[in-house]
């Protein structure tokens, strides 16, 4: 496998993770914390593979902490360690910002996402019920192994 080089995104990042966005998430805009975030304005971190865009994850600083919003890995790429490295970087940005801890929001139905962040020593500690029921107008989407997406799962690592 080819080295995996990761960064902060640049502007000129921009159109290459918005795209990778929508097709991880069918959209470009995405819901975590009870707030909308869009793929073109949110900071990212990027992965690359032999030049390619391997991943890309999108967070925001709060105080006392680095809320992961949204990972994403393109297919080709998955199960190739790029995911563990944008988080081990969005770590790095976390303690170099003077914060405590990273926060990861994701849907009840993303089981894949439950055992990556946990086995990476994120533990969870909030459930926001129907946090994401009738965001699509009133249709309950359905998820990852046909599971109804309403809820809301919080994950944290302290640093």
């Amino acid at each position: 496998l080819p080295a995996v080089s990761v960064r902060q995104s640049t502007d000129a990042d921009r159109t290459r993770v918005t795209a990778l966005f929508v097709t991880d998430f069918g959209r470009s805009k995405f819901i975590a914390f009870g707030e909308e975030f869009q793929a073109e304005t949110v900071p990212a971190i990027v992965a690359e593979m032999d030049g390619d865009l391997a991943g890309a994850l999108a967070y925001r600083l709060q105080p006392g902490e680095l809320q992961i919003v949204a990972l994403a890995t393109d297919p080709e790429w998955q199960r190739s360690g790029v995911g563990g490295q944008l988080v081990d970087h969005a770590e790095r940005v976390a303690q170099e910002a003077g914060v405590s801890h990273v926060t990861v929001a994701t849907t009840n139905d993303n089981l894949p996402a439950l055992y990556f962040y946990q086995r990476r020593g994120y533990r969870l500690v909030d459930v926001v019920s129907d946090a994401v029921f009738g965001i699509s107008e009133g249709v309950t989407p359905t998820g990852f192994g046909g599971i109804p997406i309403r809820d809301e799962f919080h994950l944290v690592r302290s640093l």
